[in-house]
């Protein structure tokens, strides 16, 4: 999974980019996260027209399990142990104006 900042309302922001077009994934309810499950590898794309061009592409043998990219995200925060309402608070407060 690719990430790349780019500017959004005047900041640097991370955003994931399609593993398939490389295009950034701009609505997050039209992505999923894919991997690999004997290799760990783990790929981003946009739903439909590149999930079917990506590995795996969804087929009944498949080795690459996938969930919703929301999914994963709320999965990937609580793996690492972060209190995300207490960094919301905290992004929140960074970015408003003194």
């Amino acid at each position: 999974m690719k990430i790349k900042f780019v500017q959004l309302d005047g900041r640097s922001c991370p955003n994931v980019v399609c593993d398939v077009c490389g295009e950034l994934i701009k609505d997050g309810k039209m992505a999923l996260v894919k991997w690999n499950a004997d290799s760990g590898e783990v790929i981003a794309c946009h739903k439909i027209t590149c999930d079917k061009k990506s590995p795996g592409a969804r087929s009944g043998d498949d080795p690459w399990p996938w969930e919703e990219f929301g999914q994963f995200l709320v999965y990937l925060v609580h793996s690492t142990g972060i209190d995300f309402e207490e960094e919301e608070k905290l992004a929140k407060m960074l970015s408003d104006p003194m």
